[in-house]
């Protein structure tokens, strides 16, 4: 019995031996370059190759275009900053009367009653981005004759006679613009500011009640709250149409708005030539004080873009 269980294990094993060895035989055939010829393996190294200098792009997303804002591109707006140099030419008129101003009991014209004629005003404009600050200067002088019962009374005191006056305007325009929608023919915008005017007039001449010749100043100044809407077309490549107006109502007590049309020519990239048409008017009415500003005309200009 023992010996019969001897047998059957030794023939076990060497059965167990001459599977193993072939085992290894066979591998060593599948590994030869009889059974896998190099041709076969070069285009498995050469893709292999090419994948791995390709580049692989992680989290790939498609690139989000943001619109340009109006403000931007509108009249050429292409720079973050930019300053525009004009000469304008309006029509100027202008009525006042307070309780130390007014003429025979009414209100004092600019330009009838005190000589104050048209006068050409310098304009400056600079820009950043959607940021506007515009600068107007008007500055001029008159002489008029009050004879019989015509009289001027100006800062509490009454003249006759030979009066000569002397005018200063400050206009102050801050404005910020927003696209409402731009394609590119063109687009739409809004807009709020501030805008301020300031005034100051001199008189000198004859006071009546004491005979000598005197001077008296006045002065006068208003912010005013904006809104308003704009549009432009693009005519041409390097020609721009344009549009806005702002304002404000307040009632019985007054208006402002000041409305701009024009065209923009720009030869060169950092370069623009401007030309159009403005009016700006103004009226405030408060119990007695009363005063009303109009400017309309035409305006031309420069402007550098950086």
């Amino acid at each position: 019995m023992m010996q019969k269980k001897c047998k059957r294990f030794l023939t076990a094993a060497m059965a167990a031996t001459l599977i193993s060895f072939q085992g290894t035989v066979f591998a060593e055939e599948m590994t030869s370059e009889e059974l896998i010829p190099e041709e076969d393996l070069a285009p498995v190294e050469e893709l292999t190759s090419a994948e791995e200098s390709a580049p692989v792009e992680e989290n790939s997303e498609p690139e989000i275009k943001f619109e340009e804002s109006i403000s931007d591109r509108d009249r050429f707006d292409d720079h973050n900053f930019s300053i525009e140099g004009r000469f304008f030419s309006p029509h100027f008129d202008a009525n006042v009367k307070s309780d130390k101003i007014y003429y025979n009991g009414g209100k004092v014209g600019m330009k009838d009653n005190l000589g104050f004629g048209n006068d050409n005003a310098p304009e400056i404009i600079l820009r950043y981005k959607r940021l506007s600050l515009d600068y107007i200067h008007i500055h001029g002088s008159g002489h008029r004759n009050f004879t019989g019962r015509d009289s001027l009374t100006f800062g509490g005191k009454t003249y006759r006679g030979h009066v000569d006056s002397k005018n200063t305007l400050h206009y102050l325009k801050l404005n910020v613009t927003n696209p409402i929608k731009m394609t590119e023919d063109g687009g739409l915008s809004w807009s709020y500011g501030l805008t301020g005017m300031f005034w100051k007039g001199k008189v000198s001449g004859t006071e009546t009640t004491s005979g000598r010749s005197e001077s008296r100043s006045e002065e006068y100044g208003v912010p005013i709250p904006t809104l308003g809407i704009g549009a432009q077309i693009n005519i041409l490549p390097q020609f721009n149409g344009y549009a806005h107006i702002s304002g404000m109502y307040f009632g019985h007590y007054g208006h402002y708005y000041d409305f701009e049309a024009g065209i923009k020519y720009k030869p060169a990239p950092h370069f623009a030539i401007t030309a159009g048409y403005r009016k700006i008017e103004t009226k405030v009415n408060h119990k007695d004080d009363y005063g009303k500003l109009k400017m309309n005309g035409p305006f031309a200009g420069v402007r550098f873009d950086f």
